[in-house]
């Protein structure tokens, strides 16, 4: 009997400590009821035709933030989008909503961009709530609703073009001082061109005692005329000279 008490006291503390070991090892996963987070986008009337359509995009901010279910709008003017995610569990959650410019050139497009924050809570029955808080880039308030506005060009008035009034030089540059020019000697050049109608008109004798070339004419001249004189004087006297030795015999 006391052994039968003894293996039956070993049991149970060998159960106990089993569940013990288990429970402390095992930790129980707790699975969240999934939700869908909206985020709503206004987009504001800007023709009278509603024919304008916008493209709003949506950027998770960090890689822990769940991606949209899609990540672009098209929302008809005067209308309202909204962005979808899909969200499993408790945190905050970024993101960024901003418009994509489109390329008609009628429009001026929105360039506001929305820094947008999802904080999501424990519910009751492991369910999950979720607020949403945005707050427009460069602005201090907090906007009630994300909306975007684009603006129709006015086309009445045409673009000016006036032409631009040079603006005077605050410092303009000196006008050049012409340089001085030098001064004549005290003994003038003389410049004489000799052409064909002078040399017709004037002879040999004008063109040899007129110009540059006097100084050596006249000096040939009278070299010439010396010895032409010399000669004659010796011929002259040698002919004197024979005459009179023939009176002599």
């Amino acid at each position: 009997m006391k052994m039968l008490q003894r293996k039956i006291s070993a049991a149970a503390l060998w159960l106990l400590s089993f569940v013990f070991i288990f429970s402390l090892g095992v930790t129980k996963v707790r699975a969240y009821v999934t939700i869908g987070a909206e985020i709503p986008v206004n987009c504001k009337k800007i023709t009278d035709d509603n024919t304008h359509v916008y493209k709003i995009g949506i950027k998770a901010e960090n890689n822990d933030s769940p991606a949209p279910n899609s990540d672009l709008l098209e929302v008809s003017e005067n209308g309202m989008g909204r962005f979808e995610i899909n969200i499993n569990e408790p945190g905050t959650f970024r993101y960024r909503i901003f418009e994509i410019p489109g390329s008609d050139p009628e429009f001026v497009y929105d360039n506001n961009i929305y820094d947008v924050v999802v904080y999501v809570e424990n519910a009751a029955g492991d369910g999950l709530t979720y607020s949403v808080v945005a707050h427009s880039s460069g602005r201090d308030t907090k906007p009630d609703v994300i909306s975007f506005a684009d603006v129709v060009k006015d086309s009445s008035q045409p673009e000016s073009n006036p032409e631009k009034v040079p603006e005077p030089d605050p410092d303009p540059e000196p006008e050049p001082v012409p340089e001085p020019q030098p001064q004549p000697s005290g003994e003038p050049e003389i410049f004489h061109t000799i052409n064909i109608g002078e040399r017709m008109s004037g002879g040999v004798i004008d063109v040899f005692l007129t110009g540059e070339a006097f100084p050596v004419t006249m000096l040939v001249l009278v070299t010439v005329a010396v010895s032409a004189l010399a000669v004659s004087v010796f011929l002259f006297k040698r002919k004197k000279t024979g005459e009179e030795d023939k009176d002599e015999k």
